[in-house]
């Protein structure tokens, strides 16, 4: 088959399918470690010592749900067929392992667990501007994405403010 010259296994696949085809990769991705997130501020609430704290951990699982249902909905635009995932990822799983497994050894205070939450949204914060950096994503893909990461990165100086005032008062 000849797509604008060149010739292409003929996959069955539309060229507006193709190109979706990296989108949904990243989309798939980033909607993991979204799940991954909820856990994880979920997890996070119920270790920490201070309501407030617990509340603010809450409200962001909450918006990490809501992240979550977008981008499932941009999939189902690109791919109406698409399953929606439960999931996370494998190496979140191992983290919140390791968290539960620190905590039961140490004393979990407050300025610990909102550094643990600082360095996940850090890591999410990458993977946003990893996708962002690619030349040939889909304007919905990349509305989205921009989008997201100013939520996540509004919620990590939330974080970090937070974290400062706790190391002050925990040291």
């Amino acid at each position: 088959m000849r797509l604008n010259g060149a010739v292409v296994a003929d996959t069955g696949e539309t060229p507006d399918h193709m190109d979706t085809k990296n989108d949904k990769a990243e989309l798939h991705n980033i909607h993991d470690l979204l799940v991954d997130s909820h856990k994880g501020y979920k997890e996070a609430a119920e270790r920490v010592e201070d309501d407030r704290v617990k509340a603010l951990l809450m409200t962001f699982a909450q918006e990490r749900s809501a992240l979550e249902a977008a981008v499932d909905a941009e999939l189902r635009i690109q791919d109406p067929e698409a399953q929606h995932r439960d999931g996370g990822t494998i190496k979140g799983d191992l983290h919140r392992a390791w968290m539960d497994l620190r905590d039961s050894l140490t004393k979990s205070n407050n300025a610990n667990v909102l550094s643990e939450c600082e360095r996940g949204e850090g890591y999410l914060l990458m993977r946003y501007d990893e996708v962002l950096k690619k030349e040939d994503l889909r304007a919905g893909t990349r509305t989205l994405a921009n989008a997201q990461r100013a939520q996540v990165l509004k919620n990590v100086d939330r974080i970090k403010d937070l974290r400062k005032q706790f190391e002050k008062i925990e040291a």
